[in-house]
């Protein structure tokens, strides 16, 4: 067992700082980390993978070179220019939505879900397809966007979209 110093014990501190006197069951459930991994943490001072602390850095809304070195991230410098793939990305993004737009109801409109002209959102719900389940998907979608944030029904109907799209054997993004 790992005893309480170095970074590992460090990275607890940060943890129990930031939780701010909520439970680690909170945590656990917001970044999908088992509260025995976060308990090593804090408590004996265990490293957790940089996966997980990255998801538990976004789950406490730090940043995850504080949480995990204790140093904040240089907010001067300047970003680099996007580079030419990113902006490809983009519009195979907007592509992939024209072809998952649901078909014309009886009147002739399409009926779009609000939240796929809200391109944060729509960017949001692309990422985390199948990659968490709905429940945690939708906390954290209605955590970062509150009433922007897809409905459960809205999330999953363009859930099995996509689906029903890579079955197809057209490619993700």
């Amino acid at each position: 067992m790992a005893g309480r110093s170095g970074r590992g014990s460090e990275m607890g501190a940060r943890i129990l700082q930031a939780l701010d006197g909520r439970p680690l069951k909170w945590l656990s459930v917001r970044s999908g980390v088992a509260t025995q991994t976060l308990s090593n943490t804090t408590a004996l001072g265990s490293m957790m993978a940089a996966d997980k602390a990255a998801r538990v850095a976004r789950a406490l809304k730090v940043s995850a070179e504080w949480l995990i070195l204790g140093e904040q991230p240089d907010l001067t410098a300047t970003p680099p220019p996007p580079a030419p793939e990113d902006r490809s990305r983009d519009s195979a993004a907007t592509a992939m939505v024209a072809r998952l737009m649901p078909p014309a109801g009886p009147d002739g409109r399409k009926r779009w879900p609000v939240w796929f002209h809200d391109k944060p959102v729509l960017e949001a719900v692309l990422e985390t397809h199948r990659r968490a389940e709905m429940d945690r998907v939708l906390a954290d979608l209605q955590e970062r966007f509150g009433s922007r944030a897809p409905s459960r029904s809205s999330l999953g109907r363009f859930w099995l979209r996509l689906d029903a799209m890579f079955a197809a054997g057209q490619e993700k993004i």
